[in-house]
């Protein structure tokens, strides 16, 4: 919608957002324009477990849906990247709980492919699968990022190689070059 230099937004940010432009009519110029969804992962670092948090992985896939619902008034496509693996990340926040969080990582990508496309809302773009099937997961550990694609870092971002991958994804999901 708007480039977004400002890190660690969440889903429901995303939806405030979508919101705020619906009520202005802003939304009204990206008619029959396709939106590409990065997001979710900061969402579980606020995820309820016994060490914390205040969001259940129901009411991000709630905000999820709400973030289409406003969509399809302006038939604006949305194509939701699927969360990809976090496992050996330095934000404390995922650490925190992991084994939860990457539960709830894992269930919300089974939803959001079961509600993909002509049986729901969303179309989704696999960055959670191996490499060798279009994502940036790591092939012999797929709850982490490949090294190639950012594994290296912080385990969470993607590395220059990595948004190239993202990339070939979302002209694959998309048709669009």
């Amino acid at each position: 919608i708007e480039k977004d230099t400002k890190v660690g937004r969440t889903i429901y940010e995303v939806v405030a957002r979508l919101k705020k432009m619906d009520a202005s009519g802003g939304l009204e110029k990206f008619r029959n324009e396709s939106i590409v969804v990065d997001g979710g992962t900061n969402d579980l670092g606020g995820l309820k477990t016994e060490s914390g948090g205040n969001v259940t992985k129901e009411q991000i896939l709630a905000h999820m849906q709400e973030m289409w619902a406003i969509g399809k008034k302006y038939n604006i496509k949305i194509f939701q990247c699927a969360l990809a693996p976090f496992g050996e990340n330095k934000y404390p926040s995922l650490t925190n709980g992991y084994e939860e969080k990457n539960a709830a990582r894992i269930w919300l990508n089974e939803q959001l492919r079961a509600n993909k496309g002509d049986n729901g809302p969303f179309d989704v773009i696999p960055l959670d699968l191996p490499a060798s099937q279009g994502g940036v997961a790591d092939e012999n550990n797929p709850d982490k990022l490949a090294p190639e694609y950012g594994g290296g870092g912080d385990g969470i971002h993607l590395n220059g190689k990595g948004y190239k991958k993202m990339a070939e994804a979302i002209q694959k999901a998309t048709g669009e070059p």
